[in-house]
């Protein structure tokens, strides 16, 4: 199944999309961080909710111990974490800049009802209802995957040839 969709897909994730990526496509999986760029050309697209949640993660800043004895430079990364988090960079940058849900529930009032319905912010459901943390994959699994990707890949080459004769 793997190595069928990937020989006849138009084309394949290969990390963070651009718009050109998936202009005058109809259909992807994305992070969505180029929605904001496809709307500015006109095509609008929109998330397609999934019955079985949303795959998602737990992005997160660490503080080195380093900074332990440089207060200073503590302060800095403490406010700059502030920053991220406040309701205005979550508006600008998560939201308008890369289409993402915002963290902090006070981004909500700076939004356009547009914008809250293209986050998902407009749905009663809580976010446990609506996304699945990703498990950490032990390194065997990782190979595994790795493995299957790269026949799946071979199989995509090999169909290609083909195709060319």
């Amino acid at each position: 199944m793997l190595a069928h969709l990937a020989t006849y897909s138009n084309g394949l994730w290969m990390g963070v999309d651009t718009a050109d990526d998936l202009k005058n496509k109809s259909l992807a999986a994305s992070w969505g961080f180029s929605l904001p760029e496809l709307k500015a050309r006109g095509e609008n697209w929109k998330w397609a909710p999934l019955e079985e949640k949303f795959p998602s993660w737990i992005d997160n800043f660490v503080i080195s111990h380093t900074l332990k004895d440089r207060p200073q430079l503590r302060r800095i990364a403490e406010e700059w974490i502030n920053y991220t988090l406040s309701p205005e960079f979550q508006a600008e940058v998560l939201v308008k800049g890369l289409s993402a849900r915002p963290v902090n529930a006070k981004t909500k009032a700076l939004l356009t009802q547009e914008m809250i319905e293209t986050v998902g912010l407009d749905n009663a459901t809580s976010s446990n209802e609506m996304f699945v943390l990703m498990p950490e994959l032990d390194r065997r699994t990782r190979n595994g995957f790795d493995l299957l990707w790269k026949q799946a890949m071979a199989e995509r080459a090999a169909a290609q040839r083909r195709n060319r004769q």
